[in-house]
């Protein structure tokens, strides 16, 4: 990726990913490698399926619902951002977070 061959980058990652299934983290990057080649359904796929395995994962959870508020999906955001609340009941960031998509969804 950081040497711009995206197509060949996010390749790698898909067949690391897919030979380390229980590996959240190779899911992650390979997630992050679809979005920043602009595959962001993909990306989300990704994640939700990551997140299916490993609901506990927090670095998943921020990238799902950073992808689906970029996408406009407030509801869907909203509601990792509250699985993400209930991880970390005490920080006032996620929490700040979990209002900010209530009030998205809330406005349209």
């Amino acid at each position: 990726m950081r040497q711009g061959r995206r197509a060949e980058a996010v390749d790698l990652f898909r067949r690391a990913a897919a030979r380390r299934p229980e590996s959240t983290r190779l899911a992650y990057v390979y997630a992050v490698a679809l979005h920043d080649a602009g595959d962001r359904a993909r990306a989300t796929a990704v994640l939700e399926e990551a997140h299916r395995r490993r609901p506990a994962n927090r670095e998943v959870l921020v990238a799902l619902v950073t992808y689906l508020r970029e996408t406009g999906n407030a509801p869907a955001a909203l509601r990792y951002a509250t699985a993400l609340a209930d991880l970390a009941p005490g920080d006032r960031d996620v929490q700040r977070l979990v209002e900010s998509l209530q009030t998205l969804r809330n406005v349209k």
